[in-house]
């Protein structure tokens, strides 16, 4: 089984995602905070609070698209976890 940790955004910027590890994350689902294009993504920083997936789902999971606005302005997919740097970490 593996775990996903969130190491930083694609750009460089500092999220307080940075070095956790993925407990929840929903590309369609809204996070609450009122910006139309957020997704739910729940975190921790403790290995063990972390969802253990198969290598093959945690990519997946990675790469799914938020069927509320499925394609970006370039005419590509809306993967918003792709905006992150991902470690997949056996466990």
């Amino acid at each position: 089984m593996s775990v996903i940790q969130i190491l930083s955004l694609v750009n460089g910027e500092p999220t307080p995602f940075d070095r956790q590890f993925i407990v929840e994350f929903d590309a369609s689902r809204p996070n609450g905070s009122g910006h139309a294009d957020s997704c739910h993504l729940v975190t921790t920083p403790n290995l063990d609070g972390a969802t253990h997936y198969e290598v093959e789902d945690a990519i997946e999971l990675w790469r799914s698209v938020d069927q509320r606005n499925p394609v970006c302005a370039d005419g590509k997919p809306n993967r918003p976890l792709t905006a992150f740097h991902v470690a997949v970490l056996d466990v």
